[in-house]
């Protein structure tokens, strides 16, 4: 077409060409422009087990010179599981990406947290989530073997005996299994009036959380103190170890052997007594089992002042049962030549598992026949100091 042809068109035709050439030049390929936010996970893969609580961590990075805020949303999960976003230990909807500082991008770390059903059918699972225009699709995959826990509490010693008022230390370790490092919070269920102590291993001071790295396992010691008074039995003590979207539990026993207490006294708690010299003396004896377990082969011995001596009856109790009292006979039998006065006599009560002692004060008085004699002695020495005087007075 010449210029003369193109003038005699008119400038309607040139008008219609022109928008023809924009609607030819519009129909070319066109491409979306990329997303400045993207969400995304170092595992978008991971196995799951029924009934547990997984946490997943995100990454939210912007390569915008600008900071945004972005909408959360979990557009497609499986039913009956709750899915749901958390930043810091809340459950957020929103979150704020500061913009990139060079060439690297601005980030923000949350997690989801991922609730699987008890009844939840062994399959790949999608979970789709968006932040703003970003999109990432998760695969969970539930199978019929249980899945490695994210942290696990151990012990080699899981049951410590002995009796009540001793201290028990369990060695326990705690494992990260997570994959991330993390802070877990501990604390211990026991019995009302008990101790419980959680120190990191050769350390004493307590700790109410400890942090682990991933993949590493941290030693502790758990001491626990039950009350004196405790009676014989197996106690339960739960340690528990937690942090987000994982818990484990460990249950250590005390098994309570009782406290072994034994005291010996006299019926009306007066140590003291009387006993003629050279002549039998029964004394009254009490033996008391004050601890919480039985004591067993109780003898009972004396140490005595030289020449004189001490029998029991019964001289042995077999069994003497938690709480009860058991009354024994002493005869004891001053040297026949002690003066009068007051002796100290002490008694030993020995059983297998403890043992007491108390000493008595024994009056010791002449026999009367002594006395009489001594009467009589001292009657003729004044008969005859008066009969001295009398016949040698005169003179």
């Amino acid at each position: 077409m010449d210029v003369a042809v193109a003038r005699s068109l008119g400038p309607g035709l040139r008008w219609t060409s022109a928008l023809l050439l924009l609607l030819v030049l519009g129909a070319g390929p066109t491409r979306a422009a990329a997303p400045s936010v993207v969400l995304t996970s170092d595992f978008p893969g991971m196995a799951v087990e029924p009934g547990a609580t997984q946490t997943i961590s995100l990454t939210l990075a912007n390569y915008g010179d600008a900071g945004q805020v972005v909408d959360l949303q979990v557009l497609e999960s499986p039913e009956g599981w709750d899915v749901y976003f958390r930043g810091r230990g809340t459950r957020v909807h929103q979150a704020y990406v500061p913009p990139r500082e060079e060439s690297r991008p601005g980030t923000v770390y949350l997690d989801l947290q991922v609730t699987i059903p008890r009844d939840a059918a062994p399959s790949d699972y999608p979970v789709v989530l968006a932040a703003g225009s970003s999109r990432l699709r998760l695969s969970l995959r539930v199978s019929e073997r249980a899945v490695e826990r994210p942290v696990v509490l151990t012990t080699d010693y899981p049951q410590l005996r002995g009796p009540a008022g001793a201290q028990f230390e369990f060695p326990v370790q705690l494992a990260n299994r997570s994959g991330e490092d993390q802070t877990y919070q501990l604390d211990a269920r026991a019995p009302e009036g008990w101790r419980v102590e959680i120190s990191p291993r050769f350390e004493s001071r307590q700790v109410a959380s400890i942090g682990v790295r991933a993949g590493a396992t941290q030693s502790l010691d758990v001491r626990v103190t039950p009350p004196s008074r405790v009676p014989a039995g197996e106690y339960p003590v739960l340690l528990r170890a937690s942090a987000v979207g994982s818990e484990a539990t460990l249950q250590l026993t005390t098994v309570i052997t009782g406290t072994y207490e034994l005291s010996l006294t006299t019926p009306s708690g007066r140590l003291n007594a009387e006993a003629v010299a050279g002549r039998e003396s029964p004394v009254k004896l009490r033996l008391d089992n004050t601890g919480s377990a039985d004591l067993h082969g109780i003898t009972l011995s004396a140490s005595t002042p030289i020449n004189w001596q001490m029998t029991f009856d019964p001289d042995r109790i077999d069994v003497l049962p938690a709480g009860q009292s058991r009354e024994v006979t002493a005869t004891l039998r001053p040297d026949g030549r002690a003066i009068a006065g007051d002796y100290a006599v002490t008694v030993r009560a020995m059983a297998a598992e403890a043992a007491s002692n108390a000493t008595l004060r024994v009056a010791v008085k002449t026999p009367t026949l002594w006395g009489w004699v001594g009467v009589g002695i001292v009657a003729v020495v004044v008969a005859g100091l008066f009969t001295t005087f009398r016949v040698y007075g005169r003179r």
